[in-house]
């Protein structure tokens, strides 16, 4: 699994893919649990177990967007929307197979630039209160303020996979891409990332949220990608993918797919 990679950064700590395991209830790292269908248009991407690994959105009833580390064989993956407890299921959720993953063509490989990918679905979802799209922002439009992450990652400072059972959410400051490539240098920092995190370490994004959201209002403004190991660390920012370059390759893979 791409998923699993971890790289040591010169300076004083690691940087990860955002990725896989569990716990019970708690945070992304520090925010809160989100209410049932509040969040509809994020998914679950599990292993046949039933076995969260990475987060994505939904664009429309067929196509699902996420990380590009977080790509796996059709067969051996599956798309739960409509998920909040991905230990115990209500029987609400709406499970896809996957049809096929698209990983754009200049993603390398590990944490790095371009790491997008869409998945489309065997079948159609079906749009309700708690299963919907969301929308994509204007071109090359950098967002400023807060967005809205969430996901079923690791919850713990520390690395020692305290993975979440019901869905988080948090608010996290986005900073300017200057600002966080002066504090990622040295880094895979690209200019087709932002960066979003309060710089005191105090929340952030973590494993298994990879592919995730992050949004503002009804419009998908980044995926998460990869950050600090271990996760909400000082002057680290979890860094994403600006969703917002990548509309033409988003609505081409589309059409052609």
């Amino acid at each position: 699994m791409k998923i699993a990679l971890s790289f040591l950064l010169l300076i004083t700590f690691a940087i990860i893919c955002a990725h896989p395991l569990r716990d019970d209830e708690g945070r992304i790292v520090g925010g809160t649990t989100a209410s049932p269908g509040e969040i509809p248009w994020q998914v679950s991407l599990q292993w046949p177990s039933g076995t969260h690994y990475c987060g994505g959105s939904i664009l429309n009833t067929n196509w699902v967007i996420t990380a590009a580390h977080c790509e796996e064989r059709p067969n051996n993956c599956k798309v739960v929307a409509g998920a909040h407890d991905v230990e115990r299921p209500s029987g609400r959720e709406q499970i896809r197979n996957v049809r096929a993953f698209y990983v754009h063509p200049k993603y390398g490989g590990g944490v790095g630039p371009n790491d997008i990918a869409l998945v489309r679905v065997t079948k159609p979802f079906k749009f309700s209160s708690t299963v919907r799209a969301i929308g994509l922002p204007p071109p090359r439009t950098y967002p400023t303020g807060h967005g809205l992450a969430s996901g079923w990652g690791d919850m713990s400072r520390d690395a020692s996979g305290q993975y979440a059972r019901f869905l988080q959410k948090v608010w996290l400051p986005i900073h300017s891409q200057e600002k966080c490539a002066q504090l990622w240098r040295g880094s895979s920092f690209d200019e087709t990332n932002l960066c979003a995190a309060p710089l005191d370490g105090s929340t952030d994004t973590c494993n298994a949220d990879s592919g995730g959201p992050l949004v503002q209002g009804n419009t998908l403004v980044a995926l998460v990608s990869w950050g600090p190991s271990p996760c909400a660390r000082p002057n680290a920012p979890g860094v994403f993918v600006w969703v917002s370059y990548y509309l033409d390759w988003i609505a081409q893979t589309q059409q052609r797919n």
